[in-house]
């Protein structure tokens, strides 16, 4: 009946659900190993391995980048979590991932040796999804608990709690 698993609001998504009011904003980060150069523009992703979750917002974005980057190419794992991906960076199975910034930011203390190259995509609202065309009764509940924690500051404690100190010190 609701989907509520860090989804971004995209325009595809749009046309097949009903999303909520967002709840976080997000970038799409591209995440290297340390220890490879780094790349600073999407020119500079040519002859490199890129994975990204099978039938994600990040293939999306990434089929849209190709049309002016056709040496733009990744592999989409089906069926992978962030975790998987981010392993095969660490291994240097692949060179580079992409994925939300906050889900990089969950992970950052297992992986010490990667990190963010740039944002390939500006920030994205996160938001649950319902479906477009059954009773909007649950979405009409949904978007009257979200106005109440945001008033309550309740859902601004919660971001601070799991988001909020992601400092990273290397050493």
């Amino acid at each position: 009946h609701l989907a509520a698993a860090g989804l971004t609001i995209t325009p595809e998504r749009s046309m097949a659900f009903r999303f909520s009011s967002p709840y976080q904003q997000v970038t799409q980060d591209l995440i290297y190993r340390r220890s490879d150069s780094k790349p600073d523009s999407i020119d500079d992703l040519a002859n490199r391995r890129i994975v990204v979750l099978a039938n994600s917002s990040h293939a999306e974005h990434l089929a849209r980048l190709q049309q002016d980057h056709p040496q733009l190419q990744w592999d989409a794992i089906p069926n992978a979590t962030a975790l998987y991906l981010l392993q095969q960076v660490n291994e240097g199975k692949a060179d580079l991932a992409v994925m939300d910034s906050n889900v990089f930011l969950s992970y950052r203390n297992l992986f010490p040796e990667l990190r963010k190259a740039f944002e390939i995509k500006q920030s994205e609202p996160l938001a649950w999804a319902f479906s477009a065309t059954q009773d909007a009764s649950l979405f009409t509940m949904a978007e009257l608990f979200f106005s109440q924690e945001n008033e309550s500051g309740a859902l601004e404690a919660l971001q601070v709690r799991f988001f909020g100190h992601r400092d990273f010190d290397y050493v």
